[in-house]
C-alpha cells in the first residue's frame, strides 16, 4: 500500500512480520467470507449495468436517431451509470 500522505504510517506494516491473535484472525475471516459474496453481487451488478447502458443508444441508432431521441437515450444512459 503506497499513499504519499500515508506513507510512514503504514511503512512499519509493510515491512515487520506480525501475527494477529487467534480471535482477531478468525473475526476477520469470519468477516471476509460474509463480505465476499456481497462484494461479488456488487462486481456483477456494476459490470451488468454498465454493460445495459449501451443499450439505449443502440435503440436510438436503430429507430433513426432522432435529435430529441438521441439526447433522450443519451441522459438514459448517464443515469443507468450513475447508479
Amino acid at each position: 500500500m503506497q499513499n504519499s500522505q500515508y506513507g510512514s504510517d503504514f511503512r512499519k506494516l509493510e515491512e515487520d512480520y506480525f501475527e494477529l491473535d487467534y480471535e482477531v484472525k478468525n473475526i476477520f475471516k469470519e468477516k471476509a467470507e460474509k463480505y465476499k459474496s456481497i462484494y461479488t453481487s456488487r462486481v456483477l451488478l456494476s459490470i451488468s449495468m454498465i454493460l445495459i447502458s449501451v443499450a439505449p443508444m443502440l435503440i436510438a441508432s436503430i429507430l433513426g436517431g432522432s435529435s430529441k431521441l438521441v439526447v433522450l437515450m443519451l441522459v438514459l444512459l448517464i443515469s443507468i451509470v450513475g447508479l
